[in-house]
């Protein structure tokens, strides 16, 4: 039994240098390897970055403006968002159009750029009185 472990021991002092040397020159080969396609990353125009679609539903306009979806539709109700020219309602989905919704944000940053609008929007709730019975 003690013979077999002074051999398994020398076997593996033996091939340890080798297989220690084939695990660093693989690193090396996996760390230039990621440095390239993180150069190629930042250059490569093969996958441009993806431009938002015109029309967009209430999760991907949140996902693409600082606002949530519930304020988003705080807005409608509020009115700062126009039917018909922010968006459109849709098989009784709301659908927004990117363009008009782009131009509103601008507009609305060249407003507190101009130092009228220091406060930022709340939408107003309207709560509904209970039916007297």
């Amino acid at each position: 039994m003690q013979t077999d472990l002074h051999e398994a021991d020398s076997i593996m002092d033996a091939i340890a240098p080798a297989l220690l040397s084939r695990l660093e020159s693989a690193l090396g080969e996996l760390s230039s390897t990621v440095a390239q396609l993180r150069a190629a990353a930042n250059t490569d125009s093969r996958w441009p970055q993806q431009e938002p679609r015109e029309y967009l539903s209430v999760k991907q306009l949140a996902a693409l403006i600082p606002y949530s979806e519930q304020t988003i539709r705080n807005l409608i109700s509020a009115g700062e968002f126009k039917e018909g020219l922010h968006y459109y309602k849709r098989r009784a989905r709301v659908v927004f159009r990117w363009s008009q919704v782009e131009r509103w944000l601008s507009e609305r940053q060249n407003y507190n750029n101009a130092g009228q609008g220091e406060e930022p929007f709340y939408p107003v709730h309207h709560a509904r009185s209970r039916k007297e019975r």
